[in-house]
């Protein structure tokens, strides 16, 4: 399990410990639950890596407690997890999902420790969900995020609500390696990732405070909310570590770089974002923006769309909801050479004036699309959502992205139902079709996925 806190963050845990511990002594509410998840992925189509295989079977475990005090001003909160994969690689991994004393009182609160908090309001895409990292080896969907030490200090209010929150410790973002699938590419080429190899624009590395500040309100008919966030991007980009001794060509004989492993460099950013969300009738109107400044370019993106609920479908009571979203943003080319040299100090000198010369010498320098780090640039969603209302809480949503620049087409299935009141079946598929040569999901093409979970609620 990595590192979850500095030296600082160290006392702040250990003061949690204690104030949990001290918990349980306390007269109020207490209460322990959580859940345990046998998961079975099966690839069908074999991997574009030797090494990839083609059937995973996991367990996962997700134990919480809560204390509450008698006048309730007082919260507990942990939320821990585990998840074992076999065959074992970098999905085996463990997270401290949340751990956080709070306080509240009068319409204010105090929350310390390790949380989870979401922004957003559209289905496709969260633009605006900066707070937590992504847990990228738990889920493909990024709807998975890793604990994040936090202080946060919140008002609501008639003119809505005002949340503030200290960032002292930044999560890395880890990435599939050895059997997994959805191994990443830099360019048409899929190089070993070192998710211990991170760099970072900061002097403070991941020490760096952060900083967020939202407001919030919930009007008649429609919401609200408006971010600022000031800090380490969640989103790193790739730079070179290693070179392979052979170098290759392209179509014209020049030469280009063979890279054998690439790690993470972290910008410095500012994210101004917005939601907005419209409820009339059966319509729900939704729309998050954000605008990223950084140091490798400034750029903007938007998901903007609609929800439709045809209500009480047959003398059963089932409800069918069509989603339509629209996803853009403008991010270009952006060259890896100034952080690929910052970051990497051991590069030999001859790499050093190799990877300058194809520079020097080339249209294209080291360097990634824009639509590679942020792919959503002109694509259409377009989902539906299905809901049995019956006792076993059926629930199912189908949904295609559609890249309307070159047809590539993904497309997902989720769906759960409830034997019960403490067992949860899952299936889950996920395919792709059509996934064009300079699509940021090629890499990714033969990884089509049927996902089955059994989750026991105690």
């Amino acid at each position: 399990m990595k590192k979850l806190f500095s030296k600082a963050g160290l006392y702040v845990g250990l003061g949690l410990i204690g104030a949990s511990a001290s918990a349980l002594t306390l007269a109020g509410t207490h209460k322990f639950s959580g859940s345990v998840e046998a998961e079975l992925q099966f690839f069908p189509n074999e991997g574009s890596l030797d090494e990839q295989k083609d059937v995973f079977g996991s367990l996962a475990i997700r134990p919480e407690y809560y204390w509450r005090s008698e006048n309730k001003n007082h919260k507990v909160k942990t939320k821990l997890f585990y998840r074992a994969t076999e065959p074992n690689g970098s999905r085996t991994h463990g997270d401290v999902r949340e751990f956080n004393y709070r306080f509240s009182r009068g319409g204010w609160y105090l929350t310390a420790g390790v949380d989870t908090v979401f922004w957003g309001v559209t289905e496709s895409a969260h633009l605006v969900d900066i707070i937590n990292q992504t847990d990228n080896l738990d889920s493909i969907s990024g709807e998975e995020k890793l604990g994040q030490p936090m202080i946060a200090v919140g008002i609501e209010k008639d003119f809505g609500n005002i949340d503030a929150y200290v960032l002292p410790y930044f999560r890395t973002r880890e990435f599939p390696s050895g059997p997994e699938r959805y191994q990443i590419a830099l360019g048409d080429q899929t190089p070993e990732i070192d998710s211990d190899a991170n760099f970072y624009e900061s002097d403070d590395e991941e020490n760096n405070i952060d900083f967020a500040l939202r407001w919030y309100k919930s009007f008649d008919q429609f919401d609200l909310g408006l971010s600022y966030f000031n800090g380490t991007s969640r989103d790193p980009l790739p730079v070179i570590l290693n070179l392979l001794e052979s170098f290759g060509q392209d179509d014209n004989g020049k030469p280009t770089l063979n890279v054998d492993s690439i790690g993470s460099f972290y910008e410095q950013k500012q994210q101004l974002g917005l939601e907005f969300q419209y409820l009339y009738d059966d319509w729900i109107i939704k729309l998050e923006a954000a605008h990223q400044v950084m140091d490798s370019g400034d750029y903007s993106e938007a998901a903007f769309g609609f929800e439709y609920t045809f209500s009480d479908m047959s003398p059963w009571g089932q409800d069918v909801g069509i989603l339509i979203e629209y996803l853009w943003n403008d991010r270009e080319q952006v060259n890896l050479l100034p952080y690929t040299f910052e970051a990497n100090s051991e590069l030999s000198d001859d790499d050093r004036q190799f990877i300058t010369d194809i520079a020097n010498g080339s249209d294209e320098s080291p360097s990634v699309e824009g639509y590679y780090l942020s792919p959503m640039q002109d694509d259409l969603f377009i989902g539906a959502r299905f809901s049995l209302n019956d006792i076993a809480s059926t629930e199912f949503l189908a949904g295609v992205i559609y890249d309307l620049d070159d047809d590539t087409t993904s497309v997902s299935f989720e769906g759960s139902t409830r034997i019960g009141d403490s067992l949860r079946l899952t299936a889950n598929v996920y395919f792709f079709n059509q996934v064009f040569e300079d699509n940021p999901f090629k890499p990714i093409e033969n990884d089509d996925l049927i996902e089955l979970k059994a989750e026991y609620f105690f």
